[in-house]
């Protein structure tokens, strides 16, 4: 009997052991589902993360885009959802223990006709997990307003009502399968509870399966882009014309992943494009070609603002595989139409006659033109510019005599110089690489074509054209821009798609197309837009897949466009004054400069590069014009440190030259012609302290007898004729030397003193003295008879800058010191005349300019910042200054204008200007 009912209680407790594992493992779910399997399948866009309390503190604390762009709709909404999340989670230190290492997903869906919405899911271990979450939202939620429930498909859903924030929505979460759900939108949880009971996940997808096997794994978040739904989201930022027409482009892939990286001032995007080569995919079009080094920037303008960019390596096989794609889209009869239609009226076949001279790449290209339908222009990379142009000269020819008309009408020469002309050609056939490559190219009419070396330029018209080459013999090309170069740094070399945007740039290309309320919002937060420099989109063909980068690039430093006539590009940034030369065959006036890698340019007065060459060293005297052979041709004469130059006006060396010096120079040359018979003495001070005199030929002069200085002469030798006497004048660093043509003393000066070495003499035919300052700033006025006087006017540091000229106009020269920072001009009875304080120190001699016997102007640089100022008399600045520029300035007329002056000036990024400067 005991047996049996110890028998009876095991069997009992048996069945109670059974009942507890039942309604335990009851608790649990019978399924759990990963994540991916509750994102409805109609998603445009999907973010993955397995850190979602690091993408909240980058997004919080660390991106300036996310910063920037908070008052941008668009951004704000998506912000807002985050940050609201952020907020509920970050004092809560048990949701944050729930959420760390799971994987979280945003799913973006649009919801209507205009709305876009998102769903937040969260994948947990299990349904006690669960009950920890829905209870936890409940409570962080409670605290913001009331919390109900309903039955859904056999799961609750949640609704949290903010009765506390008048502008906020109410919040749905749900829980079923180990998948936590939350949304602004009823909608979207109902959807995601609907898709976790259906057998047709994504997961279960092929096409995404084969996206998601190249996700990164050790990266802030994984982006998925559903290009069936994707070109819908886009859609709604765009006006009624295009919005249509972008809808219903759902076939240009399956999907893309993409791995993001968040820097401070960028993200960085990369990952795989899918696109199933059985389905009508337009990427498919480009599965079969090999990417291409990317060469047409080479000839785009410092101002594009966008361009697309195709790399296409066989181009019989991309029109073959184009066609493919139009015949599934129904669009092939009208494309073989157009072109049959074409190749009957010119007995030619069009794709044969572009295949022939076509060298793998076609772009096309919008530059920041105010006039939009003249900003477009189409680039091609031809194999040979004469066989090109030889293909296109038979459709001219045959549509000239057509239209019985001569070939010259269709013809057009641009002069950009009396020596450097392009030829512009209207082409008949309008849209010519539109009706070719596709819709990608519709912006242009390309109803003219130019040649820049081996590239064909299409342009909608004569002048815009004008300005694409002027941009390009000018050297301004964004291969040339620094940023440009950084930015591109971030991306391959090659590429089959390259879309490129300079935003700041492209803002009213944008307005083109977005719609009313995106617009007012981009004008509305402008200055914020323009401080983020370009966006770029990559994509190659790579293992029956298309590899892309993204890059977007934030650059709050706003670059500002000079009011330029010209701007020529060089190698690199100059610090040299650029010097004024004359050409002796037209008289007609040219510029002279120098860069840091001591390049030499001589450009004409269209800003077009006539040449360049390197030399040794940095110039350091002024550029002299000589005639050396006596025949009116001009030369070119100055020294560096250790040779002495002689070129003429196309950059070769004249006979010997250079010659190398005695002794390294420690001072500019000076150059003298005593009887103006073109004999010239050259003078040079040596680090041996030696003077140096050469005749043209360079050799030392016979006669000349001066021996040494006590000390270096920083400083140019002087030469002045003084009542038929000639004084060659310069000073060591405590010494003045007065001597005659031969080298002996002429004068013998009763006081030395530390003369400043930034300094020359000036000459003050009033006073028969010379002028200048020793290191303190002390004026000194040295006699012809050796007397010195000295007065002091300012306190100044040894670093000074001086000049003495008459700047008020009252025929008495003036006091100008540039001590530091401050400029002041004082007259001879030691009265301030004016002053400025400029906001860097200035290290270059102020200029002083003649406008007319009644106006100069004092020309100051200020490097540091890149700006150059000219004062009048008052010290008032001249109308428009202070004006971009880093070097000293030459003014003149280059076009010989009688009411207006050229300011040639080298600036900070390598460019040479040309600014209008009124009379």
């Amino acid at each position: 009997m005991i047996k049996k009912n110890a028998t009876r209680g095991l069997i009992i407790i048996f069945f109670i052991f059974l009942i507890f594992v039942y309604f335990y493992f009851k608790g649990q779910d019978s399924k759990i589902y990963t994540t991916i399997n509750a994102v409805p399948t109609n998603s445009s866009l999907i973010i993955e993360s397995n850190d979602f309390v690091g993408l909240l503190n980058e997004i919080n604390n660390e991106n300036i885009f996310i910063k920037e762009t908070a008052n941008i709709p668009a951004v704000k909404k998506i912000q807002s959802s985050i940050l609201f999340l952020d907020s509920l989670l970050s004092n809560n230190a048990n949701a944050l223990k729930l959420i760390n290492d799971r994987q979280i997903i945003i799913s973006t869906h649009v919801l209507g006709s205009k709305s876009v919405e998102f769903l937040y899911l969260l994948g947990l271990k299990n349904s006690l997990e669960g009950k920890k979450a829905i209870k936890m939202a409940q409570n962080l939620l409670l605290s913001k307003g009331l919390v109900s429930e309903r039955d859904y498909n056999d799961t609750k859903i949640y609704k949290a009502k903010l009765s506390k924030s008048k502008s906020a929505k109410d919040i749905y979460f749900s829980y079923k399968g180990g998948i936590f759900m939350l949304s602004f939108s009823p909608i979207l949880v109902e959807n995601a509870i609907r898709q976790i009971d259906t057998k047709y996940s994504l997961a279960k997808f092929s096409d995404f399966r084969k996206i998601s096997k190249t996700a990164g794994k050790n990266v802030m978040a994984n982006i998925y882009i559903n290009y069936k739904t994707f070109p819908k989201l886009v859609s709604l930022f765009l006006n009624n014309k295009y919005k249509n027409q972008i809808s219903s482009f759902t076939n240009f892939a399956n999907w893309s992943e993409l791995d993001a990286n968040f820097k401070k001032k960028s993200i960085l995007l990369n990952g795989f494009s899918y696109s199933n080569d059985s389905i009508n995919n337009y990427l498919n079009v480009f599965l079969r070609q090999k990417s291409q080094t990317i060469q047409t920037t080479a000839i785009f303008p410092e101002n594009t603002s966008c361009f697309i960019n195709l790399g296409i390596s066989d181009i019989s096989l991309f029109f073959n595989d184009y066609e493919k794609y139009l015949d599934k889209n129904q669009n092939l009869y009208s494309y073989n139409k157009q072109l049959s239609q074409i190749n009957k009226d010119y007995n030619i076949d069009l794709q044969n006659v572009f295949s022939s001279f076509f060298d793998k790449e076609i772009s096309v290209v919008y530059t920041d033109n105010v006039d939009l339908n003249n900003n477009v222009f189409v680039v091609v990379k031809t194999k040979s510019k004469s066989q090109t142009k030889d293909e296109l000269f038979k459709i001219l020819t045959r549509y000239s005599k057509k239209k019985n008309q001569q070939l010259s009408s269709l013809t057009f020469n641009y002069k950009i110089d009396e020596e450097k002309s392009y030829k512009i050609y209207e082409m008949p056939l309008k849209n010519l690489p539109e009706k070719l490559f596709g819709n990608i190219f519709s912006s242009s009419q390309a109803g003219y074509f130019t040649f820049i070396d081996n590239f064909l330029i299409f342009g909608n018209s004569v002048n815009a054209l004008k300005k694409y080459i002027y941009s390009i013999v000018l050297n301004k090309t964004i291969d040339n821009d620094s940023n440009y170069n950084q930015f591109e740094d971030f991306l391959s070399s090659k590429s089959n798609f390259y879309f490129y945007t300079n935003i700041s740039r492209s803002v009213p290309l944008y307005n083109k197309y977005v719609n009313k309320t995106l617009k007012k919002s981009i004008k509305k937060n402008l200055n914020t837009i323009q401080k983020f420099y370009a966006l770029g989109i990559q994509s190659s063909s790579s293992n029956k897949m298309v590899y892309n980068n993204v890059f977007l690039k934030y650059s709050p430093v706003l670059k500002t466009t000079a009011n330029t006539v010209w701007e020529s590009r060089l190698d690199t940034i100059i610090d040299f004054k650029p010097k004024i030369v004359i050409n002796h065959k037209t008289n007609a006036k040219e510029i002279f400069v120098q860069d840091l890698k001591n390049t030499i340019y001589l450009i004409n007065s269209s800003g077009r590069i006539l040449w360049k060459q390197n030399i040794s060293e940095r110039i350091l005297s002024n550029v002299y014009q000589i005639d050396f052979y006596k025949n009116g041709k001009l030369q070119y004469l100055f020294n560096t440190k250790n040779h002495l130059f002689v070129i003429d006006r196309n950059g070769n060396n004249v006979e010997h030259y250079p010659i190398k010096l005695k002794s390294p120079a420690t001072n500019p040359l000076a150059l003298f012609d005593y009887n103006k018979k073109k004999e010239y003495r050259i003078f040079i001070a040596g680090e041996n302290r030696k003077i140096y005199a050469y005749d043209k030929e360079g050799k030392t002069l016979k006669g000349w007898e001066f021996d040494k200085t006590e000390n270096i002469v920083h400083t140019k030798i002087q030469h002045y004729l003084i009542n038929g006497k000639d004084y060659i004048v310069f000073a060591d660093t405590h010494k003045v030397y007065i001597l005659d043509r031969k080298g002996n003393e002429r004068v013998k000066v009763s006081k030395n003193f530390s003369k400043s070495i930034n300094n020359n003499f000036v000459l003050d035919t009033k006073k028969n003295a010379l002028v200048t300052t020793d290191i303190n700033g002390r004026v000194y006025f040295i006699k012809f008879n050796g007397a010195v006087e000295s007065k002091s006017f300012v306190e100044c540091t040894n670093k000074h800058l001086f000049d003495y000229k008459d700047v008020d106009g009252d025929n008495q020269k003036d006091f100008i010191f540039v001590d530091n920072n401050k400029l002041k001009v004082i007259n001879k009875d030691n009265r301030l005349i004016f002053a400025h304080t400029f906001k860097n120190n200035i290290t270059k001699n102020p200029v002083i300019f003649l406008f007319n016997k009644n106006k100069k102007g004092i020309g100051c640089v200020d490097s540091k910042s890149n700006k150059i100022f000219l004062f009048d008399k008052n010290g008032e600045l001249f109308n428009g200054f202070p004006l971009e520029g880093m070097t000293l300035f030459s003014i003149c007329n280059l076009n010989n204008s009688k009411e207006k002056y050229n300011l040639v000036v080298g600036n900070k990024e390598c460019f040479l200007y040309n600014y209008l400067v009124n009379n």
